[in-house]
């Protein structure tokens, strides 16, 4: 009401007033009764009819300008929580999405009802007729003081019962509350493993757990059904006592010549109002007790950990990307997931990242998409740090495929262009002397400037094209405008890996982060996601891979096992140049400065994988001219023709497939097979001893 207090004005006046208007109807009993049935004259009583409808017409009025008033008082105050709510929701750090947490947003629109419900016009308008009922039982005084003081006992009798059974219903409510959410819950998860129900024959589960569930739900519906039928009554017993207690009282005073007939019955319908008044009042704030509860839920929520909604950009992204003295650990967990972790990613090299289940591998590439923070350490994107920079900007610089994609209820055309769809403002500014740009990160606005329809298609094609997408989408019969529903997850696994990389594909993100992108795909489509791989190389892009694929840990320029605890081992190719010999891995370890030390193993600068050199480095030379052909067909994986040629990438005798060695093996001083080096002297990663390679594998 503070924020609009002339509308508050104007709802109090009308609220005197229909309150005064309601005056006029035991005025009209009492004066009929004391002074037509009296003297019969008839003007009296024209008059008399003639001012109660008057009374009657202004009191509609007044009735119908009320919920209007209190309408605009409230003002679009839920309509703010919901927008609150919902953008909590879209921007909550996703390491904060625990189990209690996404409970919680799923409960997020019964709290929203429930606090809508008592900020209804009905509601406000019994909480604001509470003060004026004084003015029933001020007049009811003036008539009668005794008649007076049974009203305002009939008040205090309801507000006290009516408090009682509130309290109650509160307390039954919010266990029910909890009981059908956990029913609804239960509901979704055998929707959603409709498979697992019935091929592991969990129906048996779930209809125990359901029957336990509607065990303890139905005993409290039924007490609170009881609870809400006894406020009720024992409200509706309070005015029939109030009123018989009236008219007695009333009765013993006509007869002693104290109060006039008329008296008694107007009386009697000024403290029925007043009692009605704070019944009404009592309800109300026992839905407002409620709705109370609701708001500190979704306090609690609104004070969720949100990602920055502005940070710091700078105008042109490398790609280079260095963990330094990272740490982490989920809450709750007994060991970190790894410690003391330095890594540097570079421009122009694949970095492939391997380990158990369970090791930590998808929070790393989570990590790098700024979708998880560090515990410890700093993430350094081109020499700032991931927590300064303006989450929306860092996500337009990466393309990234989630280990488990998912999808928007939107057409393939909308979930693929989806990065595209809209652009964030900004303002010049500047940071350690480089040019950056400060970058509100607010919502998405309409009518921003988008790129435009054609531009649109032929990233769209690009897209399609690289994940080789193009017949599936024509078999389809609505084409891109099929609407994905369920997450996209009544597509195949496939399928949903190849939609989710043409969707990474869109941008023009310089750090490349692909969680299994191989996994679950048959040979086309695998191919496919190396030819992307190996073109993003040649780009010079910064390409991290989560992956066991053979092939991509041949080419790999480094690799870093999560395996390894606490403290994970980062593996690198041997410089170009070298004696040949297999290098094992090595730990990278930091200088004071957080900085490579002297013994971080191979330079990057001259670790070459497949696709362009990295920056500032130098093409491996063939030493010697016989070897030139391999050389020239290293890192050709990726065009038409030289993928996976019928299921042979990686294979002996296949020379030119993305770089994968010498068409012949070569033997060691112990006679045995062992891994051949390529013609620009990389060694494979990995801690293989020479001599213990297997027959046949080759390595770039």
């Amino acid at each position: 009401m503070a924020q609009r207090p002339v509308p508050a004005m104007e709802l109090l006046l009308a609220t005197f007033f229909v309150t005064l208007l309601n005056l006029a109807s035991p005025v009209f009993v009492i004066q009929v009764l004391n002074r037509y049935v009296t003297f019969g004259f008839d003007g009296t009583l024209v008059t008399l009819t003639v001012g109660m409808l008057v009374a009657v017409a202004m009191l509609y009025a007044f009735t119908l300008l009320r919920p209007r008033l209190a309408a605009v008082v409230m003002g679009d105050a839920e309509e703010r929580l919901s927008a609150a709510c919902h953008e909590i929701i879209l921007r909550i750090r996703a390491q904060a999405l625990g189990p209690e947490v996404v409970r919680a947003a799923h409960e997020v629109p019964a709290r929203l009802a429930t606090v809508r419900s008592a900020r209804e016009p009905g509601i406000v308008m019994q909480v604001l007729d509470a003060p004026f009922a004084v003015l029933y039982l001020l007049v009811t005084f003036l008539l009668s003081p005794l008649l007076a003081l049974v009203g305002a006992l009939g008040m205090v009798a309801v507000g006290v019962l009516a408090h009682a059974g509130n309290t109650g219903q509160s307390v039954h409510f919010r266990t029910l509350e909890h009981e059908e959410a956990e029913r609804r819950r239960m509901n979704a998860a055998a929707i959603d493993g409709a498979d697992t129900v019935r091929v592991f024959r969990a129906a048996a589960f779930v209809r125990r757990a359901w029957t336990e569930r509607t065990r303890r739900a139905e005993p409290l519906r039924l007490r609170l059904a009881f609870l809400r039928e006894g406020s009720k009554s024992s409200t509706a017993t309070v005015v029939l006592l109030q009123s018989v207690a009236v008219y007695a009282i009333g009765a013993m005073q006509v007869v002693n010549g104290d109060i006039s007939v008329g008296v008694l019955i107007g009386a009697n319908i000024l403290t029925s109002r007043a009692v009605g008044v704070a019944a009404g009042f009592a309800s109300a704030l026992g839905l407002c007790a409620r709705a109370r509860t609701a708001q500190a839920d979704l306090d609690r929520f609104l004070a969720l950990p949100q990602e920055p909604a502005s940070g710091t950009a700078k105008q042109s992204f490398k790609g280079r990307v260095e963990f330094r003295d990272v740490g982490f650990g989920w809450s709750g967990s007994h060991s970190p997931l790894f410690e003391s972790l330095n890594v540097v990613m570079e421009p122009g090299m694949l970095t492939i990242v391997q380990g158990p289940n369970g090791s930590g591998k998808t929070t790393f590439a989570r990590m790098l998409a700024g979708l998880v923070e560090p515990g410890r350490g700093d993430i350094v994107a081109d020499g700032v740090t991931l927590r300064q920079i303006a989450p929306d900007w860092w996500r337009g610089q990466i393309r990234y495929l989630p280990q488990e994609p998912a999808f928007m209820p939107a057409t393939i055309r909308e979930n693929i262009l989806m990065p595209l769809l809209g652009r964030q403002t900004a303002e010049a500014s500047v940071s350690d002397g480089s040019p950056v740009l400060k970058v509100d990160a607010g919502s998405l606005r309409d009518g921003q400037e988008r790129k435009d329809e054609a531009e649109l298609n032929a990233v769209l094609n690009t897209a399609l094209n690289a994940a080789d997408l193009a017949s599936y989408i024509f078999s389809l019969p609505a084409g891109l405008d099929t609407v994905l529903e369920d997450a996209g997850r009544t597509l195949s696994v496939g399928i949903r890996r190849r939609l989710a990389l043409a969707r990474a594909m869109v941008t023009d993100g310089r750090l490349v982060i692909l969680d299994e992108p191989t996994e679950g795909l048959d040979a086309q489509g695998r191919k496919a996601a190396l030819r992307c791989i190996v073109q993003m190389l040649r780009e010079g892009r910064t390409v991290v891979v989560v992956s066991t694929d053979a092939d991509l840990e041949r080419v790999a320029g480094q690799k870093l096992d999560l395996g390894i605890k606490p403290r994970p081992l980062v593996a690198r190719r041997a410089p170009a140049g070298g004696n040949g010999a297999v290098v094992a891995p090595v730990p990278y370890p930091a200088s004071e400065n957080g900085t490579p030390g002297p013994d971080a193993g191979t330079p990057l600068e001259t670790v070459s994988g497949i696709g362009a050199p990295a920056q500032g480095g130098t093409p491996p030379v063939p030493p010697a001219a016989a070897d030139r052909d391999v050389a020239r067909q290293a890192g050709q994986i990726g065009q038409a023709g030289q993928i996976g040629q019928a299921g042979q990438i990686g294979q002996a005798g296949q020379a030119g497939q993305a770089g994968m060695g010498k068409d012949s093996t070569e033997k060691n001083s112990t006679g045995k097979a062992g891994p051949a080096k390529d013609s620009a002297g990389d060694e494979p990663v990995g801690t293989e001893e020479p001599g213990q390679g297997t027959q046949g594998e080759t390595r770039s």
